[in-house]
């Protein structure tokens, strides 16, 4: 027992001392292949060669007219800016002329600033609505407005009369009918309602003839009647005269 007890601690020994040993010469080689790797020398590849930057160029302004263009708030976007021009103003209406008095060199001119304003005196230099006497003499005037002058003569600028108006015009626009024999503007005259009930109330009382009882022998002419002189109606005959105070109507009895 005790010989099988010592073989079996040598065969132990013998594989602890065997295993040391594979173990030293592992270590050893792999301290070897550090050492070879650590003085070996590894020489570099060359890189890629980094490419060149070219200078940078000055601002300009049509550098960034792109941008400008395609900026909504840009006040600049719109290259093509139509600029309106202001229509020229017109010409005021020139005044009225009526005439120029002359004492000696003294020229003064009466005009209207328009048709209808009152006429005026005015000498050179003196203003007339929004035009300058620039010039005056007998037979001509130069105007000046914003710098402009025009020469005008006294006749173009005289009131120009106005075409006289068609009888039938004449008679619509109101003219008053005239006698044809005196040419006295005869008056129209619409009664009103109540004159003509009063006019119905004397035909009533007067049984219906165109006149009115007085109390006499002749009798006064009703309102409105327009029977002519010289008719006879129910044994009166129609009178009109004329007299110091206007015409006279009145019946009196036929013969």
């Amino acid at each position: 027992m005790t010989r099988r007890l010592m073989l079996l601690n040598l065969v132990l020994a013998a594989m602890l001392a065997g295993s040391w040993w594979r173990m030293k010469q592992t270590w050893e080689r792999a301290r070897l292949r550090e050492q070879a790797l650590i003085s070996r020398s590894v020489s570099a590849s060359p890189g890629p060669e980094a490419p060149g930057f070219e200078p940078a160029q000055p601002v300009t302004a049509t550098s960034y007219a792109d941008v400008a263009l395609k900026m909504l708030f840009s006040r600049d976007r719109n290259p093509n800016v139509v600029i309106e021009e202001k229509p020229p103003e017109p010409v005021p209406e020139f005044p009225v002329a009526y005439g120029v008095l002359a004492f000696g060199d003294d020229l003064t001119v009466f005009l209207g600033e328009r048709p209808s304003s009152p006429q005026k005196g005015y000498h050179k230099g003196d203003q007339i609505g929004p035009f300058r006497i620039a010039d005056l003499t007998r037979e001509q005037i130069v105007l000046e407005w914003k710098e402009k002058k025009f020469e005008k003569t006294i006749a173009e600028l005289k009131a120009k009369n106005p075409a006289p108006a068609a009888p039938e015009a004449a008679a619509a626009a109101g003219e008053p009918k005239r006698h044809p024999e005196t040419g006295r503007v005869l008056v129209e005259s619409t009664p009103s309602p109540k004159l003509e009930a009063i006019i119905e109330k004397q035909k009533e009382a007067s049984g219906g003839n165109p006149w009115i009882s007085v109390g006499g022998t002749n009798h006064a002419c009703a309102p409105g009647d327009t029977t002519p002189a010289g008719a006879v109606v129910n044994g009166f005959r129609k009178v009109q005269r004329a007299g110091m105070f206007g015409n006279s109507c009145f019946w009196e009895p036929a013969r």
